[in-house]
């Protein structure tokens, strides 16, 4: 899928900066003219081939598209996926992020662990993994890309649009293929829940909600639902949901916001 002009000029890529998604199902990325101040195109590749790792596909679509093979003014590379974890920053030492990291999540050949260098919380370092075979593709086709998580960069959104004028607290939703990133906030904006969860079925997304929902010791009234992305059965879902959240909400844009994060 491709959005945008079709036809860009890219003897001005030098004013334009890449962002690409990467993604256990695929990969997405857009291009941003930081003179006009638009995005000029957005592309989703979904329809891989099966029989080849992301990394395999992402090299293919390197020799192949000639968006990706421009000199852009910044890259910026998003991963997406569920394999991260928060440390306070008092006690972190980043000599042992690794061993910190395999605390929180098993361990898994072939990786390599990345702190993030964007989060608006300054008590927080938030290490993800990606992928070690894309990663070093990556920073051999793009030498100076920047790599952030994707679940970072949402934290960012969300925390920003919870002001502490705000007398209720919030829960953002975050849906993407077969998964959904859960954020919570108290009035003041302060992070109280960061999580992943897998999910296949509707009933799978209404029991995490309403349980997250409980846990958190949240109203039914006063207290906020904000759904983001990509939503299946969304009819359904907010039937079932309005029958214990009052107020629900949609985020705008529906997709995307981690890169317009970027910008």
């Amino acid at each position: 899928m491709v959005t945008g002009n079709n036809h860009i000029d890219l003897s001005k890529s030098e004013q334009y900066i890449l962002s690409i998604r990467l993604c256990a199902d695929g990969f997405s990325f857009s291009i941003y003219d930081t003179v006009s101040e638009r995005i000029l195109a957005f592309e989703e590749l979904k329809d891989l081939d099966e029989n080849l790792s992301l990394t395999a596909n992402l090299r293919d679509a390197f020799r192949h598209n000639e968006l990706l093979n421009a000199q852009y003014k910044s890259v910026n590379i998003v991963v997406a996926g569920k394999r991260f974890a928060l440390l306070p920053k008092a006690l972190y030492n980043a000599e042992d992020a690794e061993t910190l990291f395999y605390i929180n999540q098993p361990r898994l050949d072939n990786e390599i662990i990345l702190q993030t260098s964007t989060t608006t919380t300054s008590e927080i370092v938030f290490l993800f993994a990606m992928d070690k075979a894309a990663y070093r593709l990556i920073l051999e086709h793009y030498p100076a890309a920047e790599i952030h998580s994707q679940l970072c960069l949402l934290h960012n959104c969300f925390s920003a649009t919870t002001h502490k004028k705000h007398s209720s607290r919030r829960l953002f939703l975050s849906f993407r293929t077969h998964a959904m990133d859960v954020f919570a906030y108290d009035e003041r904006g302060d992070l109280l829940l960061l999580n992943s969860f897998a999910v296949t079925h509707l009933h799978d997304t209404i029991y995490f909600i309403l349980y997250l929902w409980k846990l958190l010791e949240f109203d039914q009234e006063e207290d906020v639902l904000m759904l983001y992305g990509i939503i299946e059965e969304r009819e359904q879902l907010l039937t079932v949901l309005k029958n214990y959240i009052q107020q629900i909400s949609f985020m705008v844009p529906e997709t995307n916001l981690d890169f317009k994060a970027l910008i």
